[in-house]
């Protein structure tokens, strides 16, 4: 009796198997960077159809950059309303679209929390020849920085840490910059090196970027670049100075996000 169950059981498991479809596979932002490249058709339309969702659509462009970068997603600054396509921008002197253009910086505990905010340029311009970015240097206005993770009640506290003499020294030193001193670009990507300036301290660091035209006369450039705050005098909470262990040391790297979005100039 128990060999005849054992049979019919296994009978109806493999009918109903047969009588049932496999899962579709649901389809994620950074899939439609592949089906871009490849050119299905069928694909192709699924995702063109998947990015009229504004939330799709704003994370199928992160994909796309990091794909190049060679980033996580959620590390590159690209957002819906940057209507880019992947050509070289024209030559020629571009200067910054600062509504268009911003920086997003991440810091982070050793052991636990971070935090993320925004800063805006305070102007800027960069160069194409031969469809390469070849120059660029930018200003960043320090009074402007804000976080974008806490309640309003606790934003505003660490906001006027962050602009203190005990990280950034807005008051004394409301401008940071960067001018690039060396890039190496190809298939869109770009690896920079320059000379990023944070409360009169200077060093090297170096990035990676996206570049994109934004029809016939704009460009963006969207890339990351981490650095060693300590090396800007920035020290509080760092365990190369202070004799702190656990959640109380902060990392001594920073992570920024830019974009800058630029107009040719006539």
């Amino acid at each position: 009796m128990k060999a005849k169950f054992v049979f019919f059981a296994a009978i109806g498991l493999l009918i109903a198997s047969c009588g049932s479809e496999p899962e579709a596979k649901k389809l994620e932002p950074c899939d439609c960077v592949e089906v871009y490249k490849s050119e299905v058709p069928t694909q192709k339309t699924a995702c063109d159809d998947a990015r009229k969702v504004e939330e799709f659509d704003d994370q199928f462009r992160r994909c796309m950059a990091a794909s190049i970068t060679g980033r996580n997603p959620d590390e590159v600054n690209l957002v819906k309303d940057d209507e880019i396509s992947l050509t070289p921008p024209a030559d020629g002197l571009y200067v910054l679209d600062l509504k268009g253009s911003n920086v997003q910086w991440k810091g982070s505990k050793v052991v636990g929390s971070s935090h993320t905010g925004l800063l805006s340029f305070s102007g800027g311009k960069l160069s194409f020849e031969n469809g390469k970015l070849v120059s660029g240097d930018f200003s960043v206005d320090m009074t402007t920085l804000t976080n974008t993770d806490l309640p309003a009640e606790e934003r505003g506290k660490l906001e006027g840490h962050l602009k203190s003499a005990d990280f950034f020294d807005v008051e004394n030193h409301p401008t940071a910059s960067f001018q690039i001193q060396s890039i190496e670009s190809a298939d869109h990507k770009a690896e920079f090196k320059g000379t990023l300036n944070i409360k009169g301290k200077e060093k090297e660091v170096t990035g990676n970027a996206v570049l994109a035209s934004t029809g016939t006369n704009g460009a963006v450039i969207s890339g990351t670049v981490i650095f060693d705050r300590t090396d800007f005098d920035v020290r509080y909470g760092s365990s190369k100075f202070f004799d702190i262990v656990g959640d109380k040391v902060i990392s001594d790297e920073v992570m920024l996000t830019f974009k800058v979005k630029a107009l040719q100039q006539n």
